[in-house]
């Protein structure tokens, strides 16, 4: 199933070699670093967090790292985003199994990782369901709600 809408702004994308050249750049959305080396990946993510003080690198899979600006997560976003639809941090219920998704499962009212979620984001989580291969999230929904 496609699009039905068309997008009416464009993603302008920026290849760089040097991160600390965006560090103060304005209206950067985020930065993504891929490498199927691993261990240079999360090496990077590190030196950033430690060296680069306007900036947050998260890993967001297992070859990649997002890099955005310190104050800017998927649980700040979450929150905005359901403070303008009048719904209380404590009626929400978000899923996750990425680096990525902790600020969203800690800002949640209830925070829940998949169980091949990675041993961080478990550890940040309220709760651990099942695997997606087990579909974990469709069987939490309907103990919850009865589905």
């Amino acid at each position: 199933m496609g699009y039905k809408k068309k997008m009416t702004y464009k993603i302008e994308t920026l290849l760089v070699e040097d991160i600390y050249a965006v560090a103060d750049m304005p209206n950067i959305i985020k930065c993504v670093v891929v490498n199927n080396d691993v261990d240079f990946v999360l090496k990077v993510r590190d030196i950033i967090n430690e060296e680069i003080p306007s900036l947050k690198a998260v890993q967001s899979n297992w070859n990649c790292i997002d890099i955005n600006r310190r104050d800017v997560s998927k649980g700040a976003a979450m929150l905005e985003y359901a403070d303008m639809l009048g719904i209380k941090r404590d009626e929400i219920i978000a899923f996750g199994d990425s680096e990525n998704d902790i600020s969203m499962l800690e800002a949640a009212g209830l925070g829940i990782a998949v169980g091949n979620a990675h041993d961080i984001v478990k550890k940040s989580a309220d709760r651990v369901i099942g695997t997606n291969d087990e579909k974990g999230v469709a069987v939490f929904l309907r103990e919850v709600f009865g589905l």
